[in-house]
């Protein structure tokens, strides 16, 4: 049988970090507690990320003024958590996403930076960058491409701008804008 839970990691309550970690069990149609990352802070703006190789990545964020490089791998089967190879650049309020293997991140406050994570060999690599400096932003796999979605270049001014990166070619590409701006979006790809 196979084990489906839904995982939340961190996150605020307005303007207070939250310490604990909760998952939902879905059979059981209830919530409990997650196992904290040992050792490391309590963070936000973070990313959490499923990979095929069936464990869940934390990735970077930020505590208070304090932003991280640091990537964290779960592994349901065991329960533990392991501290993974830190990425090159702090990584805040960005876009994550998994596919072909790999993890992708990009963006986070005040910059553009884009990276690669291979959990095979605990490597990051770095990539080219996003056309522009973007947080508050979502990537998505889909069809062999990761898209860049919404965001913005600064606090209160929110992106109708979309990219798309081709791992073959190593190059973004701008997509079709949005009608208008969104800023902490969320996306989802699906095929129909």
């Amino acid at each position: 049988m196979v084990k489906r839970d839904i995982a939340c990691l961190g996150g605020r309550v307005w303007i207070t970090e939250q310490t604990s970690s909760q998952v939902y069990n879905i059979s059981t149609d209830t919530w409990t507690e997650f196992p904290s990352i040992p050792g490391a802070p309590t963070v936000d703006y973070n990313q959490f990320v499923a990979h095929e190789d069936g464990q869940l990545y934390a990735l970077g964020g930020r505590a208070g003024n304090s932003r991280f490089q640091t990537a964290y791998a779960y592994d349901p089967s065991t329960a533990t958590w392991t501290q993974k190879s830190s990425m090159s650049h702090d990584h805040e309020n960005f876009g994550a996403a998994s596919t072909g293997g790999y993890i992708y991140v990009a963006g986070g406050y005040n910059h553009a930076v884009v990276e690669r994570f291979d959990p095979t060999n605990n490597a990051w690599e770095t990539l080219s960058s996003l056309p522009a400096a973007n947080f508050g932003h979502k990537l998505a796999a889909l069809g062999g491409y990761i898209y860049s979605v919404g965001g913005g270049g600064q606090w209160n001014a929110a992106s109708a701008a979309s990219y798309r990166y081709d791992e073959t070619t190593d190059t973004w590409i701008t997509m079709a804008s949005m009608s208008t701006g969104r800023y902490l979006v969320a996306v989802a790809s699906f095929e129909m």
